[in-house]
């Protein structure tokens, strides 16, 4: 933070302060980053910070008691003091940012819990934000969350609809809940009495990932498992639960595939679980949906764009993908289907006629391009070595010229030559497969060009480009797009 933004000027002086002061937008986030500096040598190794409460913790006594005299030298070089009446020595579980923590796991503690199962039926929105925003910091450890919650957060919506979501402002507006809001309300407080004891992620167990959706909601359980063994159906290994999620669907999520709704928790878990998911061993992915196994390496001509982005969620992860008959993934399925109180309803947006081919276009059959080209067994990445065999096959242009690796080149790239279809053919599926999507006929005619010499490039790369199955999904056949993802070059093996 600097000085002179908080400086002030009255009709005596002006004043800078050589403090923080209290009540500064950015004084919480400046003091949190002032206490990571300090005691950057035990942070997260066995130190623990939020804003000004510290957690010091070790695995036997005598690295406690080394780590606590390094505490105690930090406190010292940087002038900080504690208060005697807040700190606790020597805890086999403590209490910290409302949580209590020991070697089993982490809980909520009793005293808020005891405190929110006390609250009677709001009567105003303010009363009922400040029971939803408090509930909502347990979710983690409420099994069914989403839909427990769902017609309490639904009544706030619609009372916030015409007013800011502030405190002062839900505070006038008086509401009266209904029976089923109420018997909602009486179900949450019964949640938090039976919130679930949330263990300790370990780098030696192996960490599983159950995911489930319906048509109206979606949800997942992260578990760890100390002594997986591969031969034991899922559903018989001693699971500890780490985390569990829920939420349900609405505006145009409604409309999605069955096979995009069964993605979405999985997606949903690498983007905000992967600190539970990225360990030493992969992670065990079960879901009750087929077809999951195959979600992210099709062998279809057509697929969705959206699974496409989704999977490049992914890439960073190690996992195995496992396949769970919907009966034995019972408790995942119980929570996104909201145990059977959803009666599905089915409307007609729009009908399309569409005329049957000919029986002679019928007759013809072709085998599909490949989505994935680069995935293909039988795809063989271009090497120098095969650039000089070929040719090595055909007469060389009169201004080729050979380089230090005797291969022939023209302008300081390499020649190839017009009749190698096959060869044009794979330099063009590894320019046109970027790291984020399939690259436009502009992007890899300046990624060929600076490296080969071909005929007719421009021409050769928009018939290739107006065959590629994705490119007609998606961009309409016209291939025209510019690059996508990352300045990848193109790469020989030697």
């Amino acid at each position: 933070m600097y000085q002179e933004f908080l400086s002030y000027m009255t009709d005596e002086n002006k004043f800078t302060p050589r403090r923080v002061p209290q009540g500064c937008s950015d004084a919480a986030i400046f003091f949190q980053k002032t206490m990571e500096t300090c005691f950057a040598s035990l942070l997260y190794e066995h130190l623990l910070i939020w804003v000004d409460d510290l957690l010091l913790y070790a695995e036997d006594i005598d690295t406690y008691l080394d780590k606590l005299a390094e505490f105690f030298s930090l406190l010292n070089q940087f002038g900080l003091q504690l208060s005697a009446k807040k700190c606790s020595l020597y805890q086999s579980e403590v209490k910290w940012c409302g949580r209590l923590i020991n070697h089993r796991g982490v809980r909520y503690d009793p005293e808020r819990i005891d405190t929110l199962r006390a609250m009677p039926y709001p009567k105003t929105t303010g009363e009922l934000q400040q029971f939803v925003c408090a509930i909502n910091w347990m979710r983690e450890s409420i099994v069914d969350f989403a839909r427990q919650v769902a017609p309490l957060q639904k009544l706030l919506d619609a009372a916030l609809a015409s007013t800011r979501r502030t405190r002062h402002a839900a505070a006038g507006i008086e509401l009266e809940l209904t029976v089923e809001e109420r018997q909602a309300f009486d179900n949450m407080k019964e949640k938090l009495a039976t919130a679930a004891t949330l263990d300790i992620p370990d780098d030696t167990a192996t960490t599983c990932l159950f995911t489930d959706a319906s048509d109206v909601g979606w949800s997942l359980i992260v578990t760890k498992v100390v002594s997986f063994d591969p031969k034991v159906p899922a559903t018989d290994q001693q699971h500890r639960l780490l985390y569990c999620m829920s939420g349900t669907f609405s505006g145009s999520q409604l409309n999605w595939t069955v096979i995009e709704k069964e993605v979405f928790p999985i997606v949903t878990a690498c983007d905000k679980l992967d600190y539970l998911l990225l360990r030493p061993k992969p992670f065990r992915m079960y879901c009750d949906h087929r077809n999951l196994i195959h979600a992210f390496a099709p062998h279809e001509s057509v697929k969705k764009h959206k699974l496409l982005r989704w999977s490049m969620k992914l890439v960073n992860f190690r996992y195995v993908v496992e396949h769970v008959p919907g009966p034995a993934n019972v408790w995942v399925d119980m929570i996104s289907r909201w145990a059977g109180n959803h009666t599905p309803t089915v409307r007609v947006k729009r009908l399309k006629a569409v005329r049957s081919q000919s029986e002679s276009a019928a007759s013809e059959t072709r085998s599909p391009a490949p989505l994935r080209p680069l995935d293909a067994e039988n795809f063989i990445w271009p090497t120098l070595v095969e650039l000089f065999d070929t040719q090595s096959e055909f007469e060389a242009p009169v201004d080729a010229e050979r380089n230090a690796d005797g291969l022939l080149m023209i302008d300081d790239k390499i020649w190839v030559p017009s009749e190698a279809k096959d060869l044009i053919q794979r330099l063009c599926i590894v320019a046109h497969c970027g790291a984020k999507g399939h690259r436009g006929q502009h992007a890899m005619v300046a990624h060929l060009r600076r490296l080969f010499a071909i005929e007719h490039l421009s021409a050769v790369v928009s018939s290739f480009v107006g065959k590629c199955l994705l490119c007609l999904h998606s961009r309409g056949g016209g291939g025209n797009s510019q690059a996508v993802g990352r300045d990848d070059r193109v790469q020989l093996s030697k």
